[in-house]
């Protein structure tokens, strides 16, 4: 019978394939329950309602009033019911279907009563997922609940319970499916997971679900894609449903919360935080506060991986010397002083900021800023958890918050928090346990307790790889490397970091790998690494096929830090130049009182002292407002772009992980490097390279971006890989002390500083040199003209060649600035302010230069031998401007020298003194070529020439001043030596009638009064 029925179904079924619609197989159904008896076309009937049948299902199938014959002995007569196993029997998908389809038809309150009944039997048998102590409820609105424990048992009929609700109750059953999904999801069963969506759709494709309910399963799905790493795929699942237009809120926002999750382990975190923002929305538009809690919790981590984004804490490179060493030191100590004064103050309780050599370094400012931002959504997030009585939440945003406090450079607090966090009793998961004491292990770590450290991560190591866990054995791997380069251990430390290096690339977790990176590339450059180590390091980085440098400054302050360190040196040295030179006033043993200038030594530093703590006060104030106040939608608008070497090209991201420039290697023409140097190290802030492609294609390269050299060589590595014609490094950069313009820096202060020496009185260096070549070394050595050209070079005419290939370059405005305000601070200044003549005309042709060299470079780029023409013009220019005022104040300076010399007692170049003549007919100051010639006189006995002198300052002397004063005091005392006692008293008198008038506490006038009056001398 079951043979002969078994062949004719199947020719049916054949036959009803080529019939319209459901037509044909509505025929075979129909024909097969009529030559069945009534009790078993009922049996085949009732059969198709679960999924699959057993003794056990049997017996809710049948009505109270029906025979209890062994039914199951019935079905297994039928050839083409299925053998699942474990005494389990299915009918064939196709006849089930067609099966229940009659039932929605025909009899649809006896299908839902047999359906409740069903669920009634499968819930009874099964946990709800996540539970030690509840279950899942018997009936729909039963407070009954189920105690089993879970197995594999109980998830095939939690599967079957789920199904069954699925069709009583849509939304209920929604409910039920996504709390059993998240619990397979959090243990990482995607096999029991990926069954239980084929169970729901089973349910979907029964119609029992509706569009809301297809919606979220197909949110489950790709939550599942996710989870198996198919990240391409689930990210376009969810695309897909958030382009629905009436996409309800709760649904929305998990849908933004998981393509937000995805965003970020693909490192593209600001667009995870926009989703998470959304999500957050919509949770708190529907009230879903358990959901919101977790989100605020994501975001929190966001914004801590978007601070991790640029690498580890920026600490500089010791240099070898140990006087840089102490420097580097003194300087950091320096930097460091202000945030160690403001971590004193807000305590240990309120940990803002990290340890203070941290805070030291602008490249780790915008860390701390988003860092503290991490913090907050933590905080906001354990309140939340706080308000639901999830002890389980509260915990893991307290392990986060002493996960910050650790990365800030305090383990000792982190590490009280976790003991505390681990007495809990929410700790005793051992899941979350282990987390926790991964957290520990790190503080072990910071402490230097090495061995412990390592100790507790193998543990941990071997629990997670025994769950399945890949992602935190491959975390526990990475410290667990890091613990053994602490303890000196290189060959564990590598072994550990490339193991977890392959994991995290296995799961595309871009964030993590690069953290390995960078922690590779910082024990490769340690002073002390082996050889070998550098070689086995080098390796493993050419081994990776994708390497992220991430810049480390946002860019609206990047200009602003770049041009106030680039006019540090030229303002110090100008305010040295203002405050330095005091005017003397020195009695001579004639009785003559000369008027000069001396260098004040304790003035400059003085002046060294109070730019140095400008400095540390600006400096403080720009680390506060980027650390305290910058806005955060800002920072999230001005991330720091991304450049990505791969073995076929390299690009540029922005901060969003959008595309900017892609350059395949194989094009690459010319590679530019500007790399400017104090010594031998790039300055961050001002270092550039550009690589050139075909016309018009060119990727530029700040200097902050994160390991810089290390970049430069990968970059040369895939160059010489790509097969292309030889590209070679072209440095267009130099140093500003390591080259000649260093010997000219170094010859230009030795000279200042023996002009200045000479010039105090504390060497006798002008005797040695006729007035007119000491004149010339004296104005060359005043004018810092050996000081101020190496700087030009370095600072504007190298990095102006970059314009000709970045048209964007805004480096020559800001030098075309600093030239134009220094001609324009030179000129109308004058004297009063920049009391050295020399540099004063100096300032007008290095301005005049720099201005135009930055106007052609930002006009024309291109033309380089227009910007030589340009720079050569504006210097002539210049110089025809300032040539007749600076060859009168060489001559002053010739004049001023012979005197010196003279009163010395070189009396042979008193025939110099005339050059003061020649000064003054060349515009130079009447009163002070006159003061020269007069005491020069005086100096060689010829008092009446020098009482003549005099005579003529005390009319080119301002009325009532002074310096007529003095110019009256010297005259009286020429009319000593020449015996002409009315003059005498004439010019006695007026000084003393000036110097009453302007109280003698005026510094000429006390000198003056210090001396005495001039006597007759004979």
């Amino acid at each position: 019978m079951a043979i002969d029925l078994h062949s004719y179904l199947i020719t049916l079924i054949a036959a009803a394939q080529g019939a319209p619609g459901d037509e044909g197989l509505t025929q075979v159904l129909e024909h097969l329950l009529a030559t069945a008896s009534a009790p078993q076309a009922e049996l085949l009937r009732r059969a198709a309602i679960p999924r699959w049948i057993d003794a056990a299902v049997l017996s809710v199938l049948q009505e109270p009033e029906e025979p209890g014959e062994d039914q199951l002995a019935a079905l297994r007569a039928y050839s083409f019911v299925r053998e699942l196993g474990d005494g389990r029997l299915a009918l064939p998908d196709t006849l089930r279907a067609a099966l229940l389809a009659t039932w929605r038809r025909d009899r649809p309150e006896a299908l839902h009563a047999i359906q409740l009944r069903l669920y009634h039997h499968f819930s009874q048998q099964t946990t709800p997922p996540g539970t030690a102590g509840g279950a899942m409820p018997l009936l729909p609105d039963s407070p009954v609940l189920s105690v089993v424990p879970a197995s594999t048992e109980a998830d095939l009929r939690r599967r079957a319970a789920i199904y069954h609700l699925l069709h009583l109750d849509p939304e209920h059953g929604l409910d039920q499916l996504r709390a059993s999904f998240a619990h397979l999801e959090a243990t990482r069963r995607c096999a029991e997971a990926e069954r239980l969506l084929a169970t729901a759709a089973e349910a979907v494709g029964e119609a029992a679900l509706g569009p809301r309910q297809r919606r979220w399963l197909q949110y489950l799905r790709a939550r599942l894609l996710h989870a198996t790493q198919c990240r391409a795929e689930a990210a376009a699942q969810l695309t897909a449903l958030q382009a629905h237009g009436d996409l309800e809120p709760d649904l929305a926002g998990h849908v933004s919360r998981s393509l937000g999750l995805i965003y970020a382990e693909q490192g593209h975190g600001v667009q995870a935080i926009e989703l998470y923002r959304q999500s957050i929305a919509h949770f708190a538009r529907t009230g879903e506060q358990q959901a919101l809690a977790e989100t605020l919790l994501l975001l929190g981590a966001a914004y801590q991986e978007l601070a991790a984004r640029a690498g580890e804490w920026y600490t500089p490179v010791a240099p070898q010397s140990l006087l840089l060493q102490a420097s580097a030191a003194l300087g950091s100590w320096l930097l460091a002083l202000p945030f160690l004064i403001a971590s004193l103050v807000l305590g240990p309780g309120n940990r803002l900021l990290p340890v203070p050599e941290h805070c030291a370094h602008y490249q780790n400012w915008l860390r701390i800023r988003l860092a503290n931002v991490a913090r907050s959504w933590y905080a906001q997030a354990r309140d939340a958890f706080q308000l639901l009585g999830d002890a389980t939440g509260v915990l893991r945003a307290e392990q986060h918050l002493a996960d910050l406090v650790l990365h800030y450079g305090y383990p000792a607090e982190a590490r009280a928090t976790l003991e505390e966090l681990l007495r809990q009793p929410a700790a005793r998961d051992p899941y979350l346990r282990a987390w926790l004491q991964r957290s520990l292990a790190a503080c072990e770590l910071a402490s230097g307790q090495y061995d412990r450290a390592r100790a507790l991560l193998s543990e941990l190591q071997a629990f997670f790889a025994e769950l399945g866990d890949t992602r935190r054995v491959a975390t526990v791997l990475a410290l667990r490397g890091r613990a053994a380069l602490r303890a000196g251990d290189g060959k564990q430390a590598l072994d550990d970091l490339s193991a977890a290096l392959g994991q995290f690339r296995t799961l595309q977790d871009t964030a993590a790998r690069e953290q390995i990176l960078d922690e590779l590339r910082a024990w490769q450059q340690r002073p002390g690494t082996s050889a070998g180590t550098r070689l086995r390091i080098d390796a493993l980085l050419a081994a990776e096929p994708e390497q992220r440098y991430v810049e480390r400054f946002i860019h609206s302050y990047r200009d602003l830090l770049r041009g106030a360190t680039a006019l540090a040196l030229p303002l110090a040295l100008l305010l040295m130049a203002m405050v330095a030179p005091v005017p003397v006033i020195t009695p001579q043993p004639n009785g003559v009182i000369s008027f000069g200038a001396s260098f004040d030594p304790w003035r400059a530093t003085g002046v060294v002292a109070t730019l140095l703590l400008i400095a540390m006060a600006g400096y403080a104030a720009i680390a506060t407002a980027i650390i305290a106040w910058l806005p955060i939608g800002r920072i999230e608008r001005e991330q720091p772009d991304a450049i990505v070497t791969r073995p076929g090209s390299i690009a540029r991201y922005d901060g969003r992980g959008q595309l900017v420039t892609d350059l395949p290697w194989a094009t690459v023409r010319r590679w530019l490097s500007l790399d400017r140097c104090l010594w031998k190290r790039p300055l961050a802030l001002h270092s550039r390279m550009v690589l050139e492609g075909a016309p018009g294609q060119a990727l530029a390269i700040a200097g902050l971006t994160g390991w810089y050299s290390q970049l430069q060589q990968d970059i040369e590595r895939r160059l010489a890989l790509a097969g292309g014609p030889p590209v070679v490094r072209r440095q267009l950069g130099t140093s500003l002390l390591r080259s000649p313009g260093g010997i000219l820096i170094a010859l230009g202060v030795a000279l200042l500083l023996l002009v200045a020496a000479t010039t105090n009185g504390w060497l006798q260096l002008s005797p040695a040199f006729a007035p007119p070549l000491a004149a010339a070394i004296w104005f060359l050595a005043l004018s810092g003209s050996l000081i101020l050209a190496p700087i030009a070079v370095w600072l504007a005419a190298r990095p102006g060649i970059l314009g000709a290939t970045q048209p964007g370059w805004r480096w020559p405005l800001l030098t075309g600035a600093l030239g134009g305000g220094t001609v324009m601070l030179a000129v109308l200044a004058g004297g009063g302010l920049i009391r050295v003549e020399a540099l004063r005309y100096a300032l007008i042709l290095w301005g005049a230069a720099v201005l135009a060299d930055a106007l052609v470079a930002t006009l024309l780029p291109r033309r380089r031998l227009l910007r030589l023409g340009a720079v050569a013009a504006a210097v002539a220019l210049s110089l025809v401007w300032i040539g007749r005022p600076a060859l009168a104040h060489y001559h002053w300076l010739e004049g001023s020298l012979a005197r010196a010399q003279v009163q010395n007692g070189a009396t042979a170049a008193v025939l110099h003194c005339a050059a003061a003549a020649t000064a003054r007919e060349l515009g130079a100051s009447a009163y002070a070529t006159l003061l020269v010639q007069a005491d020069c006189a005086g100096h060689a006995g010829d008092w009446t020439a020098a009482a003549r002198y005099y005579l003529w300052a005390v009319q080119a002397a301002p009325e009532g001043s002074s310096r007529r004063a003095l110019a009256h005091y010297n005259l009286a005392v020429a009319a000593g030596y020449l015996g002409a006692p009315s003059t005498l008293i004439q010019a006695s008198g007026a000084y003393q009638q000036i110097c009453a008038r302007r109280a003698w506490a005026d510094p000429i006038c006390a000198q003056l009064q210090a001396a005495g009056p001039p006597q007759l001398r004979r």
